[in-house]
């Protein structure tokens, strides 16, 4: 199991203020507000091709964010 400190939830919370703001909308929709793709999709005129995408790109981003730093609780683990 994986368990994040308060200073790895700052982090996380700094790193998706910097997304784009539609990328980090679809985020706060899927996994703060479980909506579905489906709904999502339905929600902002996108395929699911363009969601995934926004999400890869999204989890790309915040992975480098937060391993990219040292208070990070993971940042010395080789993903």
């Amino acid at each position: 199991h994986m368990y994040y400190t308060h200073s790895d939830r700052k982090i996380v919370r700094e790193g998706m203020s910097k997304l784009e703001p539609l990328d980090q909308k679809l985020i706060e929709e899927r996994f703060w507000e479980e909506m579905t793709n489906q709904e999502i999709s339905e929600r902002h005129h996108l395929n699911n091709y363009e969601i995934e995408d926004s999400f890869d790109r999204s989890f790309e981003f915040l992975r480098n964010y937060c391993l990219g730093h040292r208070s990070f609780s993971l940042s010395d683990l080789e993903c």
